[in-house]
């Protein structure tokens, strides 16, 4: 008693696309009978109360989880493959992008994430970026009618991968998709 263990696993998991109606949901952790170890486990979680709304932070870490593609934002999105590397390039179409007026600017911030994952859909390596806009009339009316571009590099051994781009605004609208690709 009172020692720390030699080994200790800690396990885990999503409980998904569960309604947000905040009951309770008992959990259930059971090891093979003959074994000698202790489990200590939770008995049970709540569900998110209605009304609960996700953070951006959350449902783009729910989207890049996922394998669908969603497209409730105006985004292009160009891989360039290169040694050892990937550029991810994005153009998004301003003319359709949320933009509040605050204080005599067209505010708006952008979330990206880029993720790389192997054959058998394991992370590789990601990278994320935000952008927060505070944009004078010209500015705005140049993306408007330009549209916005921007990119992401990241560092990969080559291989075969799929690449997942999330897209987020604040407050929430949301891009994904997954493209197949090659790393040399």
């Amino acid at each position: 008693l009172g020692l720390i263990p030699a080994v200790t696993y800690e396990l885990t998991f999503a409980p998904g696309d569960i309604p947000h109606n905040g009951k309770y949901h008992k959990l259930k952790v059971e090891i093979t009978p003959k074994s000698q170890d202790i489990i200590q486990a939770r008995p049970g979680y709540f569900a998110p109360s209605p009304g609960a709304g996700q953070t951006v932070q959350a449902q783009m870490d729910a989207a890049m989880r996922a394998t669908d593609a969603d497209s409730g934002l105006p985004v292009i999105v160009k891989p360039r493959p290169g040694a050892g590397k990937l550029t991810v390039d994005m153009r998004l179409d301003a003319a359709h992008l949320p933009f509040k007026d605050e204080k005599g600017r067209h505010r708006l911030t952008l979330h990206f994430v880029a993720g790389l994952f192997d054959a058998q859909s394991k992370f590789v390596t990601g990278k994320e970026a935000e952008m927060d806009l505070a944009l004078k009339d010209a500015t705005w009316r140049r993306l408007v009618s330009q549209g916005l571009t921007t990119s992401l590099t990241l560092d990969a051994p080559a291989a075969a991968y799929t690449l997942r781009v999330v897209v987020a605004t604040s407050p929430t609208a949301l891009f994904a998709t997954s493209l197949p690709l090659s790393i040399h």
